[in-house]
């Protein structure tokens, strides 16, 4: 079973993935798509809305985690170990030193 879903739906669901996702293009050939399907403006604003607040609410969870995260790590460690792990580290498994 293929559900089909209308052209107006489908560039508005892409759209608001698009912003809450940051993607580089913002969300531009949908919006144009929008235009010509005669969306009102209205509707538009309310789905970059919703998009902007999920994309803040993502943010701000992941910013918590991370300094979770961060604390745990910097209180386990001791500076001597933090130190190394600084210079040596190679922690995303390839060759870059991002640590």
């Amino acid at each position: 079973m293929n559900p089909v879903i209308n052209p107006i739906t489908l560039a508005l669901i892409t759209l608001s993935a698009q912003v809450a996702a940051q993607h580089p293009g913002h969300g531009k050939c949908q919006l144009d798509r929008l235009k010509t399907l005669g969306v009102a403006q209205e509707d538009v604003e309310t789905v970059l809305e919703i998009a902007r607040h999920i994309r803040e609410e993502v943010t701000t969870r992941f910013d918590e985690a991370l300094d979770a995260v961060l604390l745990a790590t910097l209180t386990s460690a001791t500076p001597q170990r933090a130190e190394a792990v600084s210079v040596t580290a190679e922690c995303c498994g390839t060759s870059n030193r991002c640590c």
